[in-house]
């Protein structure tokens, strides 16, 4: 009895011995995050990790959530000092809140060694840099402007503008037939902030567009009075769809299907609402010079992967961030979402919209995100609520005041 005892004794050790070595050495996980934004993200996602894991051996954690629970945790995250170690997130201020709070893992020395200066575009790589020192890895963008109907302004012997008395020109002769030049739906609000930033950056570039929506220029400041005054002249010259605080920026395209309105400003998601037997009478065209001193800068929101300092794998995030980088990881990534990849080596799309879009970012002398992007929270919320306002009232001098009492509730002046 005592020996079969000892033989089981024998056998459970062996047995423990075996099941032990198949435990793997690396029992933690690297974690990544990703906010979902579009249909066919969160599978191209969970099929890249499992790739990465393969090349690499390493295991990795997808945390993958809608936007409103994305930007929850987010803040959840920097505020304990835990959470992913690489995090997908926007350009712009969005990333540099982080950078200047001394939150990011700065990764020049990824940069130079992938050379990624001569791989990336140079607005995507404005857009991930504060203070000459790289944070993230630049993945995707889109463009914005004005997007019209090719055989409505052949008709009727217009081109595109280029310039302010253009775009006033075509306003006019699209009136005459009795046509609403402009179409936009500002129920939601966010659109009438497109109007503001295209303006500004138009008129004052981009560097005061980042000064004064990071609160530091007084809204009362001449140069802003510039972009208002500008903007009303198309209010007063009736360039706008009437009641256009009626509709949402969907309700408004059937202006634009039905050739009851000319023309648009908004992102290249557009081009995914259009009905497919209209897409080829519609064309791109960027938001005409203003100040020709000043160089075109663009409206293109774009996305990153970072890596926080509070990173436990910052060895194991840096090769992720090298995957995202490639080429064939961005071209996919962008197929999939219907965006541009900043990758210069991504081979040109077959897409209309986005080879137009590509073309202008190109050239861009720099990019902004969009007003929301560009500002804090708070700021972004009065002001666009301001704007819409001023589209169905054009007071300057109201406008200006409240702009700057928000700017001070905002950043606590």
């Amino acid at each position: 009895m005592l020996r079969i005892f000892k033989q089981l004794q024998n056998s459970v050790f062996m047995l423990f011995l075996v099941s032990y070595s198949f435990v793997p050495v690396h029992a933690e996980s690297m974690e990544v995050s990703v906010f979902i934004t579009a249909s066919g993200q969160r599978t191209f996602f969970t099929n890249k990790i499992k790739e990465f894991e393969e090349k690499t051996g390493t295991s990795v954690r997808l945390i993958a959530k809608e936007d409103a629970d994305y930007k929850a945790l987010m803040k959840k995250w920097f505020a304990e000092k835990s959470g992913p170690d690489v995090i997908h997130w926007q350009g712009g201020e969005r990333l540099f809140r982080y950078a200047r709070r001394g939150q990011l893992q700065e990764i020049d020395d990824l940069w130079q060694q992938r050379d990624f200066s001569n791989r990336f575009t140079p607005s995507a790589i404005d857009a991930v840099s504060y203070q000459g020192k790289h944070y993230a890895i630049p993945i995707s963008y889109y463009q914005w402007g004005f997007y019209y109907r090719k055989s409505l302004f052949s008709n009727l012997g217009l081109s595109p503008p280029q310039n302010w008395n253009e775009l006033l020109h075509v306003c006019n002769v699209l009136k005459r037939e009795g046509i609403e030049p402009i179409t936009l739906g500002v129920k939601n609000k966010w659109p009438s902030a497109a109007w503001f930033d295209y303006i500004n950056l138009r008129i004052n570039g981009l560097q005061f567009h980042r000064s004064l929506l990071t609160g530091n220029i007084s809204y009362h400041d001449e140069r802003v009075r510039k972009v208002f005054s500008a903007w009303r002249e198309l209010i007063t010259n009736q360039c706008f769809v009437k009641r256009n605080i009626v509709w949402n920026w969907k309700q408004a395209l059937p202006f634009l299907y039905h050739k009851k309105s000319g023309i648009t400003l908004i992102g290249n998601f557009f081009a995914g609402q259009l009905p497919e037997m209209l897409k080829e009478d519609f064309a791109f065209s960027p938001f005409p010079v203003i100040n020709p001193n000043i160089p075109n800068y663009e409206e293109a929101p774009l996305d990153l992967f970072m890596i926080p300092k509070h990173s436990k794998h910052p060895k194991m995030a840096e090769e992720f961030l090298k995957f995202v980088a490639s080429e064939p990881f961005q071209t996919e990534l962008n197929i999939v979402q219907g965006t541009i990849s900043p990758n210069k080596k991504s081979p040109a799309s077959n897409d209309y919209f986005i080879q137009q879009g590509s073309s202008v970012l190109e050239k861009a002398a720099g990019v902004s995100q969009f007003f929301d992007r560009d500002t804090n929270a708070k700021m972004a919320e009065l002001a666009i609520g301001i704007f819409t306002d001023f589209l169905q009232d054009p007071n300057i001098d109201r406008t200006l005041k409240q702009l700057e009492e928000a700017r001070r509730i905002s950043f606590n002046l």
